[in-house]
């Protein structure tokens, strides 16, 4: 059987892997109406890999042309979203306001599984956005815009969400209350109140990744930056938000005027610019602040266990559960926890297999191959927003981000080359020419940032990370959707 990799994550060691699979298998499939047949999960070198079979790739484009076609499947999808984020509040609360270090091991155990169901569901409901289900989508739109001059263009117009997303909303306050301190030469120190409303709201959209929340701190140095663009670029960069937002809901009013769209298809175009929304705005927050409080839930087992935090993650749920309840011992488990650091593979078909170190490796091996990225000098992927250039490129590893060191190295007009974006990437994303990244689809963040700042992007390269380096001469040529290095 042949396996895609579909995405990478940090920090996702057996724990995580366990739940990634889960979610799949126990939320998406039943309600997509599909069947998982057979997923890998490898955990190695800092970083997890999700590898989908073919068979399941296709059978999930398939489902999710099926079920997006109904309106009301829409609103199931949203809702699902919606109610994924007041689960995840609910659970964070439970952490917040619960003295971890004083609650008994069997209360300890209880949150670890509200943990692990928790993350299972709000994961679930942002993997209802996940590319492959827009495949067939995608090709179901653009096949009724055959006569349409430029249709792969229109068609990125017609599904970038017109709804103002909440980091939009974030960008919009602090260049208001920029220009309130630029008009009257006032120190930004007197807007301490209205930041600690900015940081309440915010703030927790930076968990994720292996990030802390954006805090007061960070606001306050954001609204300095601001006020040294002075008057005129604060009010410019307000006014270019403004019109962005006009333009596309006119040139979205234009496009459908042009295209008489059948009604199936027409419910496509809404589901695909209404999930992107909600996509980052409802179910990304959710999945990736219940992981943050979950670790302080496993913080606490690995204390209490005298093992360390990694040793946890390396455990699955029921391993969890025997050394809380004395079933198995900490150092009956130790020995091959540190194997699965190495390297572990997670498979989940008709039943849950787990091979560990060595054995992991040449598992991997056999079931995956190995791929020679030095020999790659051309990578395809699918087109986020259109466009070609050339320039140089600068890359960013999940595995090894320092955001701090690595937005501050990126220059304006290079070519930034990520494992996926995320929120705390916006200043690098504002300097790029261009945005290449690993994973993604037509809802994912990268689109629509790029979109917003009229760059070309080329999403589900799977590994343009590994295949570039930064200081690379490459061509991004996001009509076609392929990237390459140039000849020195």
């Amino acid at each position: 059987m042949k396996y895609e990799l579909l995405f990478e994550d940090i920090n996702e060691r057996a724990l995580v892997c366990q739940i990634d699979a889960l979610c799949w298998k126990e939320f998406v499939a039943p309600l997509m109406g599909t069947k998982k047949t057979s997923t890998i999960f490898v955990y190695e070198k800092g970083r997890a890999q999700a590898y989908f079979s073919e068979p399941d790739l296709k059978s999930e484009a398939k489902a999710g042309l099926e079920f997006y076609k109904k309106k009301n499947n829409l609103t199931k999808a949203i809702k699902v979203k919606k109610n994924a984020k007041k689960e995840s509040e609910r659970f964070n609360r439970l952490i917040k306001k619960t003295n971890l270090k004083t609650i008994s091991t069997s209360k300890l155990l209880s949150l670890v599984k509200e943990y692990h169901k928790t993350f299972r569901r709000t994961l679930g409901a942002h993997y209802l956005t996940q590319p492959q289900i827009f495949y067939d989508i995608e090709r179901k739109i653009i096949g009724e815009m055959n006569n349409i001059k430029d249709k792969e263009e229109k068609f990125i117009i017609l599904t970038t969400p017109t709804k103002i997303s909440a980091l939009k909303k974030q960008e919009i306050e602090l260049l208001k209350l920029a220009l309130r301190a630029s008009k009257k030469n006032k120190p930004t120190n007197i807007f301490l109140k209205e930041l600690s409303k900015i940081e309440k709201k915010y703030g927790e959209r930076a968990i994720g990744q292996g990030h802390d929340k954006w805090d007061l701190k960070f606001y306050k140095k954001e609204l300095q930056n601001l006020v040294k663009l002075g008057e005129k670029e604060i009010k410019e960069r307000l006014n270019k938000i403004k019109k962005h937002q006009e333009k596309l809901i006119k040139e979205q009013k234009e496009i459908k005027k042009e295209v008489k769209f059948s009604k199936i298809t027409n419910n496509l175009v809404n589901a695909c610019a209404e999930l992107g929304f909600y996509r980052l705005d409802y179910t990304r927050i959710s999945w990736t602040t219940v992981w943050d409080y979950g670790t302080k839930v496993l913080e606490e087992v690995a204390r209490r266990l005298k093992l360390s935090l990694k040793n946890i993650e390396n455990c699955l749920l029921f391993e969890i559960e025997a050394l809380l309840t004395k079933e198995i011992s900490p150092k009956g488990i130790k020995k091959e926890l540190d194997k699965r650091e190495k390297c572990f593979l997670y498979c989940l078909e008709h039943k849950e297999e787990m091979f560990s170190g060595e054995e992991g490796r040449e598992k991997r091996a056999e079931i995956l191959g190995v791929v020679n990225y030095n020999s790659i000098s051309e990578l395809k992927g699918f087109v986020a927003n259109k466009g070609k250039v050339r320039g140089i490129a600068h890359v960013i590893s999940n595995e090894d981000a320092n955001l701090k060191r690595d937005i501050a190295k990126v220059k304006k007009g290079e070519i930034l080359i990520v494992q996926n974006t995320w929120p705390q990437l916006l200043p690098a994303m504002q300097k790029a020419k261009a945005i290449v990244a690993n994973e993604g689809g037509i809802a994912s963040h990268a689109a629509i940032v790029s979109r917003e700042l009229g760059i070309p992007c080329i999403v589900n390269t799977k590994h343009g990370t590994k295949v570039f380096k930064t200081g690379d001469k490459i061509e991004v040529d996001a009509n076609k959707g392929i990237i390459k290095i140039l000849n020195p």
